[in-house]
């Protein structure tokens, strides 16, 4: 199974991260990166599952077709996750920079913003860590399949285990252990900004 839930927790995440940090140095309203990248993500699911389905009927006669289909989704997905991943890199450097977008052309108030809290850096890094994870595994099943259903990469278990199985692990122990529940909600006050007009 692709790991949509875990990609889309990611994404929410990233979007109360920006809501906190402070919205003048993303690309896009926070909100957008959950409508966008989720239903996008999903889509790359629905594709991944017919492409499935058309290899298992045709398992005996030509299962490449479905398998190619399944890539398309596989990739579509991995597409996914580089166009997030260069957004929030552009958003934690900007932050860093303290570098805001100018927004329409008017005179943007300066932002000064507050040092990111312990506990909102934590979330930072488990949001990055689980993002890499969620990138290893999925480079890992496009070269998988790229390889053919009889190919030696998808019938060698060990890199099955480590690269996609030990990834979906890590990154979802990742959450569970850097838990956004506890550590959003404790970086509300340490992450405002101050505005100066």
């Amino acid at each position: 199974m692709a790991p949509t839930f875990m990609l889309a927790a990611n994404f929410v995440i990233f979007g109360r991260i920006i809501q906190k940090l402070g919205t003048s140095y993303s690309r896009l309203p926070p909100n957008w990166y959950s409508i966008i990248f989720i239903t996008a993500d999903v889509i790359s699911l629905i594709i991944q599952g017919t492409g499935g389905g058309l290899a298992s009927v045709h398992i005996k006669t030509n299962p490449k077709p479905g398998g190619h289909v399944m890539l398309g989704g596989i990739a579509f997905q991995l597409l996914i996750i580089i166009v997030y991943t260069c957004l929030a890199t552009e958003f934690f450097v900007r932050f860093s920079l303290n570098k805001p977008f100018k927004r329409g052309g008017s005179s943007e108030s300066l932002t000064i913003p507050k040092p990111m809290s312990g506990k909102l850096r934590l979330m930072s890094f488990g949001l990055i860590f689980s993002t890499l994870c969620l990138f290893i595994r999925s480079v890992y099943r496009l070269i998988e399949l790229a390889d053919g259903w009889t190919g030696r990469i998808i019938r060698t278990e060990i890199y099955f285990n480590v690269l996609d199985g030990a990834m979906v692990t890590l990154a979802i122990f990742s959450l569970n252990f850097i838990h956004p529940g506890f550590l959003l909600n404790e970086a509300e006050d340490s992450a405002e900004k101050t505005e100066i007009n």
